[in-house]
């Protein structure tokens, strides 16, 4: 099961309809305490969050993930990154750090 924590409909829609496309379940969160619940209820095998979001951010919902689950990947999702916030994010543990828009990278993991 993969979470998705995105705060913009349309691009966490797109989401959902890729990795369902390919046969995975996908839950959605829109904001970072609706991600942080979903993780202290669910087992995640990758979570996808966005870095700026409404509530909490990317960075919460990574370093909650990893507190719950740590081995599951969690890849971070921006449209305003910097090298800083990317080796930040990879030294909290993320798996990734992509840039949007993120269509072709999400369809070559796959």
């Amino acid at each position: 099961m993969i979470l998705v924590v995105e705060d913009k409909e349309s691009m966490a829609q797109m989401l959902k309809e890729t990795l369902e496309s390919e046969g995975y379940s996908v839950v959605i969160a829109k904001d970072g305490q609706e991600g942080l619940r979903q993780i202290k209820e669910n087992r995640f095998d990758l979570v996808l969050t966005d870095l700026k979001l409404p509530k909490k951010d990317g960075i919460e919902i990574l370093n909650s993930s990893k507190a719950e689950n740590p081995l599951a990947p969690v890849i971070v999702m921006t449209a305003f990154g910097t090298i800083e916030t990317a080796v930040a994010a990879m030294k909290d543990g993320a798996f990734d750090f992509i840039t949007k828009p993120l269509i072709q990278t999400i369809c070559f993991c796959l």
